[in-house]
């Protein structure tokens, strides 16, 4: 389940580029299909599966549902995103947080990021922390 979510915080992500009003760079958003990989650099969470998520460049940008976004900061040229984003986990009551920044490319056509991710059950209590390297890839 713990992926599922995190699918919808990595298509959230895969949004940033030049969209933001009042952002204006050289970076392009993420636009298309996309293959996330995710290198495990330290916890104990698991590896994560590559996943395919598709982008619209960040039209209709949103906090998803059952989120909140407590930073969400892209750099004046758009080319970094700094963000904390917490979602809940309805299954069991727990959440997963996510708190990195990304690097996207000029073209738009790639991503990187490094971030820890931290899921709690429904008492608070810490169930696996983990540090990845995410890499998103235009199909």
């Amino acid at each position: 389940m713990k992926f599922r979510i995190l699918a919808t915080l990595v298509l959230t992500m895969a949004g940033c580029g030049g969209s933001d009003e009042g952002s204006s760079g050289p970076c392009e958003p993420l636009n298309g299909s996309f293959r996330v990989t995710f290198t495990t650099r330290s916890g104990n969470c698991g590896q994560i599966p590559e996943m395919i998520v598709q982008s619209n460049g960040g039209a209709g940008d949103s906090v998803p549902s059952g989120c909140r976004q407590d930073v969400w900061t892209r750099s004046a040229d758009s080319c970094r995103l700094d963000y904390d984003q917490t979602c809940s986990i309805p299954s069991t009551g727990g959440t997963i947080r996510e708190v990195g920044v990304s690097h996207g490319s000029v073209d738009g056509a790639s991503m990187t990021a490094t971030e820890q991710m931290t899921v709690t059950n429904s008492a608070g209590a810490i169930q696996c922390l983990g540090t990845y390297e995410l890499s998103y890839t235009r199909l």
